[in-house]
């Protein structure tokens, strides 16, 4: 009877540990241009306060951490490598809204980069 309760109580907990974890995974749809022209679309799946990065060839490096505000927002804190500059914008973003992020390399190439939170 006792093992029986074990085995419910321990099987509950760790299906609340798996629901836990999968509501702390904010996932992300980018949108990169370079001079106007969509170079790349990736999707990525963090962790709150987790370290993501996106590589495209030709791109600078891109690294971000999201964090989740409360339920309905996630701050994007990026930090990104444009050759002689350093950037770092954070983008507040809440499930409808898209964000947005503008620089110009040190070879003259405008990039724009977007991000929207997938649910």
């Amino acid at each position: 009877m006792l093992l029986t309760r074990l085995c419910v109580l321990a099987l509950l907990l760790s299906n609340g540990v798996s629901v836990a974890t999968e509501q702390n995974s904010i996932r992300l749809r980018f949108e990169i241009y370079r001079n106007s022209s969509v170079i790349g679309n990736p999707e990525v799946s963090v962790m709150s306060d987790g370290n993501g990065r996106i590589d495209i060839k030709g791109v600078e490096a891109i690294a971000f951490t999201p964090t989740l505000r409360k339920s309905d927002a996630v701050a994007i804190a990026f930090d990104i490598d444009s050759g002689s500059r350093h950037l770092n914008p954070v983008i507040v973003i809440g499930h409808s809204g898209r964000g947005s992020a503008s620089w110009t390399s040190s070879t003259g190439d405008a990039f724009r980069l977007t991000v929207r939170w997938v649910r």
